[in-house]
């Protein structure tokens, strides 16, 4: 029976305890819990919480801003593109107001350009003669 209490035991002995994690193992050197107690972390609490919501505004304010410069690059690309329309339709606008342009355009109706110089018209009897 010895023989059999030794066999028993001998599997349980080889087989490998259950490693811990890294911080397990971090934990376990510092020993937080022993050292600072669980009384001085719970009365920590409100200030992690402090710093969570800090931390969590950072984070919204940090996406506003993204989103902010997002919308003003995109109302730059939307004026710049109209500051091209503009200057496109000025040129338009200056080519078809020249004398040339504007014969042509009123050649249809049978209106021409005057060949002579105007002439003065004067009223002679405002001028008292």
């Amino acid at each position: 029976m010895a023989n059999n209490a030794e066999q028993q035991t001998e599997p349980e002995s080889t087989a490998e305890p259950r490693r811990k994690s890294f911080a397990g193992k971090v934990i376990d050197t510092i020993d937080v819990p022993g050292q600072i107690g669980y009384e001085k972390i719970a009365r920590q609490l409100p200030f992690f919480f402090f710093l969570a919501g800090i931390a969590f505004i950072y984070i919204a304010n940090s996406y506003y801003a993204q989103t902010n410069i997002r919308k003003i690059n995109q109302i730059q690309k939307d004026l710049n593109e109209l500051r091209w329309d503009y200057t496109a339709s000025q040129s338009d606008l200056e080519n078809s107001t020249l004398e040339s342009q504007v014969e042509k355009q009123v050649a249809p109706m049978g209106l021409k350009d005057f060949t002579s110089p105007p002439k003065k018209i004067t009223d002679s009897t405002k001028h008292g003669h």
